[in-house]
Order: C-alpha cells, then structure tokens, then sequence
C-alpha cells in the first residue's frame, strides 16, 4: 500500500516562487532564484503560507517533506552576513535554525513528522547537528544516484 508524502520545497529548489518579482526579495543571491534567505523575515510567511495550503489539500497526512536539498547558496547575502557576524554563527547554524524552525512549525502545527533530504547533513559535523535539535524533529531521508544505477532512498530516524 502507499502513502501520499506531499512535500513543501522550504529552503532550495524554490524556483517556482522566487521567479516571480514579487517574491525576487527572498533571493539569497539576487540573481539566482533557487534558494531563500533564511533570514529574511518574509521567508518564514512564505514558506509557511505554502506548508498551509498544502496541508489543508492533504487532511489526515502522517508526514510532510519540507525538502531541504541541494541548499547551493547559504549565508551570502547582507542580512545573512550580518546576522552571522552579530550571533557568531557559521552557515552550518543558519541552515539548521532554518530547517529546524520549519520543523517544529509543522510538528506543533499539523502534529505530523517532517522528513527531509539528508545531502546538507553530510557536510555538518555530528555534534553540531545534535545540539541543534532537529534530531527530534525529523527523519532524513537519505538519497543517492550511482553511476549505471537508479536512485537510492533510505529513511533515518535519530
């Protein structure tokens, strides 16, 4: 039997908004329309305005894949700069407070466990993910494309 898992891009791959000029402002990089400013704060209504209109589409859902992935561009623009410099932090603890902070929005919100793509993980160091808290927050699912084979999926729960 399956299970519909809708996902919610929440950090990269959100070309389909930041395209648009409206939204051009939660670029991390100007030019790029990929990945949001996480410390932007319009980012957050943003993402969370997606988080619930998807939620509303999928009722009784046990999971929601807020994605994560392929995060190109981290801690560039000013506000990210600035915000590094002012709480001594490095692009590690931005990424993790983001991720961390769409995860509990669903978790308190919608009483479902988040998952997300684990490839921003692997650059991190253990305990810095740890003291983070996302640990408890949500499974990664684990993926991996080998040459002559398809795509590998792996879900980790901590």
């Amino acid at each position: 039997m399956f299970q519909v898992i809708p996902l919610v891009q929440t950090f990269g791959h959100l070309e389909f908004v930041l395209k648009l000029e409206s939204f051009a402002s939660l670029r991390e990089v100007p030019r790029y329309p990929q990945v949001v400013c996480p410390t932007n704060n319009k980012t957050n209504e943003l993402i969370r305005e997606m988080i619930n209109q998807i939620m509303e589409m999928h009722p009784g859902v046990q999971y929601l894949h807020i994605g994560s992935d392929e995060v190109y561009h981290i801690g560039v623009c000013p506000l990210c700069v600035d915000r590094m410099s002012r709480q001594n932090l490095d692009v590690s603890h931005l990424f993790l407070q983001h991720v961390t902070s769409i995860a509990r929005y669903v978790t308190e919100t919608f009483k479902v466990r988040p998952i997300m793509w684990d490839d921003e993980f692997r650059k991190l160091d253990h305990r810095i993910i740890r003291s983070s808290g996302i640990t408890e927050l949500v499974d990664l699912v684990v993926w991996n494309y080998h040459t002559g084979e398809s795509l590998l999926l792996l879900i980790i729960t901590y």
